[in-house]
């Protein structure tokens, strides 16, 4: 079986395949990273009745790590919001040209959002949690910028593909 894509493509796509596979191991740390938190608060408030104060702030910096990287690689396994009732109607040629435009406005669009992500967590680098042992508030706010990126990655090789693919 011969490779479908052009030859230029398949170091992209092996690469786009590790960014996902490293995703994928660190939402999974995150995920657990906030089971493991909620678990050992839970039991030190009712089994130990010792609370610990930083258990939900924790959580929820790592949800929003957990949601903004996992955006990509839903993105990238095409399991994201799309209406594709109509687009499927049109002939390939039009497809490619949806999906060109698709892929720009999502890419403008999280640009957009990166770019004021970095000045939002910029403007808390030197604000602290004092929940979370005087964590710089940066790492929490570096959550949308980096992970939009990670987006904008996830769309620009997957749209290369989707390109090749309706030939």
């Amino acid at each position: 079986m011969t490779y479908p894509y052009p030859s230029w493509t398949k170091k992209l796509f092996t690469f786009q395949e590790r960014t996902i596979y490293f995703g994928k191991i660190f939402c999974f740390t995150l995920l657990m990273g906030i089971i493991g938190s909620t678990t050992i608060a839970v039991s030190c408030r009712y089994l130990f009745f010792f609370p610990l104060n930083f258990s939900d702030q924790l959580s929820i910096y790592l949800l929003t790590w957990l949601t903004f990287m996992g955006a990509g690689i839903a993105f990238y396994h095409n399991e994201h919001v799309m209406v594709s009732f109509f687009i499927i109607r049109f002939h390939k040629s039009i497809q490619r040209r949806l999906l060109i435009v698709s892929a720009l406005l999502i890419i403008i669009f999280w640009t957009i959002i990166v770019y004021t992500g970095f000045q939002v967590a910029w403007e808390f680098r030197g604000s602290k949690d004092p929940l979370l042992l005087n964590m710089s508030l940066i790492y929490p706010y570096l959550s949308v910028p980096i992970g939009g990126a990670y987006l904008i990655l996830q769309v620009i090789i997957t749209s290369i593909r989707q390109w090749y693919d309706l030939r």
